[in-house]
């Protein structure tokens, strides 16, 4: 699926295509919106590193649903939360990967896009999840 172009014409309407039908999504950018004194800034952060609709929940949700330290991660492009955030987003189904930064300046075209993982990305997050799944299999095993 082709990700709509955002118009930042109105708070409102950004909100809506960031959220891209995720309903925890638009939740989550209606609280930025109303607590964070930055929000449209944010919200172009969010566009900026490619994090959209079901990203955001994730995303969240890595941030243990601090809203503090999900805007913080954004803000400063977090490369331990970009990792764990596309490491999520692939084993929830999503195509899209978030970037630190440049999603804005790059044509959405999902024939020649480096906004989607590749086969070789894919083969990396999955031998990391087995690989943490496996550890944390063998400490507990050694907890016994």
């Amino acid at each position: 699926m082709e990700r709509e172009e955002i118009h930042y014409v109105d708070n409102k309407n950004t909100i809506l295509t960031l959220a891209e039908n995720e309903k925890n999504a638009f939740k989550i950018l209606k609280l930025i919106y109303k607590n964070v004194e930055n929000a449209p800034l944010m919200f172009i952060y969010l566009e900026d590193m490619n994090i959209r609709g079901k990203q955001i929940e994730l995303g969240y949700l890595i941030c243990e649903k601090n809203l503090e330290k999900f805007c913080q991660y954004v803000e400063f492009k977090n490369d331990y939360f970009i990792q764990c955030l596309n490491m999520a987003s692939y084993l929830y189904n999503v195509e899209d990967k978030a970037i630190k930064q440049g999603a804005i300046s790059i044509i959405r075209n999902r024939k020649n896009s480096n906004l989607l993982f590749s086969p070789k990305e894919k083969k990396i997050l999955l031998d990391l999840y087995y690989a943490k799944a496996n550890k944390l299999e063998v400490e507990s095993t050694q907890e016994k």
